[in-house]
């Protein structure tokens, strides 16, 4: 199996859950020095027994401490990652036959009651431990591993004593064997399947976290956090272009050239972000996404990417509260002796493209089409028409009679680009 195989094998989300695996081979070697001193006191055991246990386990100690600690570098080769994620994994399930190795070389007496508990509870634990793996193959792969490593213990102390044990010591026959060897086994198939459903859910939290990113990534901050939980609810953003009906808003301040060159720069940033807050705070609310700022102008639309209920409404209720909040923001600018302002905003209802458009190095989740372009050329007649909002009739005709009766008709207007006119209709706040 060459390397690439190998690293195959290996899933990323395994890599990240390697340091996890390590903590707990640092956490679990102190405790099992605190059991080998209590053993050590109570069964009597010999003293060359608890050192040389105790140095495997000091050893073991530092050697994970050490890999930790070199894991941390960023420069280490593909061929070095593979080698020591494997010694992570097969590094704790070899250590219950070390000790086996060592009770029978410095006590051989305590070989067979440990084969009866503590090498298979080791066994067990370690092949439990594979589950930080977050891989399902691997967890199996090491069970398989613990139960020949199993069998190696066993069939030594067959070996040792040819003429069979002792009849108190016969629980050590072949069905003892078979008995340990399936739960391991079984022990490794379940932390198979424990690291599987972990890994899937941690990818499903990933993704999750991911589509959010991208859609505020996208969206910025000018869609409203309602807006971006039913967008994730609905499966996402789509990337590529999509034909969608909105109701495009386009608001541009006036004479605000002359206005900005009374004024230095820092006064003039400050004065847009304070209009633009209170705007985009009243889009928001009534269901509309922010597209973009062009100068001192805000392009917004309503009925995409997530549908809602007659989005001209929403639309011109939007346009109604920004005139209303305008002459609340001329009130704080006349006490600061800043000049009074007006803006014009024109709706439009049409057909758009929506998605991710722009270059490879940087795109914009945005619309464009004829309606953006009507939009805001009907902005541009407000001035003209002493109107702060004028709007199409594809608007007008969706809105309930009480609005309705606001706004007076102008007939056959002439709009640039265009080759016919149309009727549009203007509304005057006092």
């Amino acid at each position: 199996m060459n390397l690439r195989v190998i690293d195959k094998f290996i899933t990323s989300e395994a890599k990240e859950a390697y340091t996890t695996l390590l903590k707990f081979w640092i956490y679990s070697l102190p405790l099992f020095f605190v059991v080998l001193m209590l053993l050590h006191f109570t069964a009597d055991m010999r003293s060359m027994h608890t050192i040389s246990l105790t140095v495997f386990i000091i050893a073991s100690f530092l050697i994970v401490l050490g890999v930790k600690s070199f894991l941390k570098r960023t420069d280490i080769s593909s061929k070095a990652m593979v080698f020591f994620y494997f010694f992570g994994i097969s590094y704790p399930l070899l250590s219950p036959l070390v000790v086996f190795i060592i009770t029978d070389f410095f006590a051989p007496d305590f070989t067979i009651p440990i084969m009866n508990h503590t090498i298979p509870s080791l066994f067990l634990i370690m092949t439990m431990a594979t589950a930080f793996s977050f891989s399902f193959r691997v967890a199996i792969v090491g069970g398989v591993f613990s139960s020949l490593l199993f069998s190696i213990c066993f069939f030594w102390l067959q070996i040792e004593y040819p003429n069979g044990l002792e009849p108190r010591e016969q629980v050590l026959g072949i069905t003892y064997f078979i008995e340990i060897i399936l739960y391991i086994l079984v022990t490794g198939l379940f932390g198979g399947l424990l690291a599987n459903q972990a890994r899937r859910m941690l990818i499903k939290i990933s993704d999750t976290v991911q589509e959010r990113e991208f859609v505020s990534s996208l969206l910025g901050e000018y869609v409203s956090d309602e807006v971006r939980d039913k967008i994730l609810q609905n499966g996402g953003l789509a990337e590529e272009g999509e034909e969608r009906e909105v109701t495009v808003l386009f608001a541009d301040l006036r004479n605000f050239t002359s206005i900005s060159e009374e004024r230095n720069p820092k006064d003039i940033v400050s004065f847009l972000n304070q209009y633009f807050d209170s705007m985009v705070d009243i889009i928001q609310r009534n269901g509309g996404v922010v597209d973009k700022f062009i100068g001192d102008s805000v392009m917004a639309y309503f009925g995409a990417p997530i549908p809602i209920n007659n989005p001209q409404e929403k639309a011109f209720q939007a346009a109604i509260e920004m005139s209303f909040e305008l002459q609340k923001i001329n009130k704080i600018f006349t006490q600061n002796k800043y000049p009074t302002i007006k803006h014009g905003i024109g709706l439009h209802h049409g057909e758009v493209v929506i998605g991710n458009i722009g270059s490879k190095k940087r795109k914009n989740y945005t619309i464009i089409g004829d309606t953006v372009n009507l939009a805001s050329r009907l902005e541009s007649l407000t001035k003209s028409n002493h109107s702060d909002l004028i709007l199409s009739s594809t608007v007008f005709e969706k809105l309930s009679p009480a609005n309705q009766s606001k706004l007076s008709l102008v007939k056959d207007v002439q709009i640039k680009g265009k080759k016919d006119s149309i009727n549009c209709f203007k509304l005057e706040l006092e």
